[in-house]
């Protein structure tokens, strides 16, 4: 899969050609659901997104021969630097590695989930990395005030630098209140992500009247908290069995709003499926993958 999405992708890039041909002969990017495998609420709260300009922007660029080349020396250092340093704070040290969604695309989930009201107000993004991704929400929000966290302190510097209030943790402290609170791809990756979830529960309920959690989940749910020497260790606290076997991509929806997130009290306002967009640095070679 990843052999044909790197070849997609090079041919694409060799031709030069404009942005919407990269998008047809590039990697099929899912953004459909098969609504037959799906509850009814579910199926009505489903909002149907696209590959965008700013999708096709990200792939381009990642795909140029520039950049091929610089990933490639990226990932000979990183091997070396994970021999020393965390997987986050190796990652602190390239320029977004992951492509979670454009503002437009914020924009219209946003919307269809009646959370206009979020918008010039305050937000919190939970494990904002190098902080490219909260810049596409700040964006789409009109965000008035950006406070982020993380757990790589290289990373923080990145964030500080530019302009966020960044606070240094794994689980958020802030007291404020913040009409939009964002976690995307973090559940995984996080030791304790039930915890993470029950102090983003709280938080929103302590919001401004219309405040809103966007949350991104990567599914099928494999989860592993990295470390140094590029090790992975399990988390301390599991989600429910079901979710953690090889599923459809529809039955890995249900079972985690089913058993994640009702019995926490979270109602899915609005959802959407994404491709998981992401040049591979210290990972096995250099380009872009795509996943479900």
């Amino acid at each position: 899969m990843r052999s044909l999405l790197r070849r997609s992708l090079r041919e694409a890039c060799e031709s030069e050609a404009p942005h919407d041909s990269l998008l047809r002969r590039g990697p099929r990017l899912r953004y459909d659901i098969d609504r037959s495998k799906l509850p009814p609420e579910l199926c009505s709260s489903f909002c149907l997104l696209s590959a965008d300009e700013a999708t096709a922007t990200y792939i381009s660029s990642a795909c140029s021969l520039r950049s091929v080349l610089a990933d490639v020396g990226s990932s000979l250092v990183a091997a070396l630097l994970k021999l020393c340093l965390t997987h986050a704070d190796t990652m602190a040290l390239f320029h977004e590695t992951m492509f979670a969604c454009s503002a437009e695309q914020a924009r219209r989930l946003l919307d269809a989930a009646g959370a206009a009201s979020c918008s010039g107000g305050s937000m919190l993004d939970v494990g904002a990395a190098d902080g490219a991704t909260t810049a596409r929400l700040a964006a789409a929000t009109g965000a008035s005030r950006v406070c982020v966290t993380e757990v790589s302190r290289l990373s923080a510097l990145r964030l500080a630098a530019r302009g966020y209030d960044c606070a240094v943790e794994e689980q958020p402290t802030a007291s404020a209140r913040f009409g939009l609170l964002s976690c995307l791809n973090v559940l995984d990756r996080t030791a304790r992500p039930l915890t993470l979830l029950r102090r983003l529960r709280d938080m929103l309920a302590a919001a401004p009247p219309g405040g809103v959690l966007l949350l991104g989940v990567a599914l099928p749910f494999r989860p592993a908290v990295l470390a140094a020497a590029g090790c992975s260790v399990p988390p301390t606290e599991r989600l429910p069995p079901p979710l953690l076997r090889e599923r459809r991509f529809e039955e890995s929806v249900a079972l985690f709003a089913d058993l994640v997130l009702s019995p926490l009290g979270l109602r899915v306002s609005a959802w959407s499926r994404l491709p998981y967009l992401s040049r591979q640095i210290g990972g096995g070679g250099a380009g872009v993958c795509g996943g479900r």
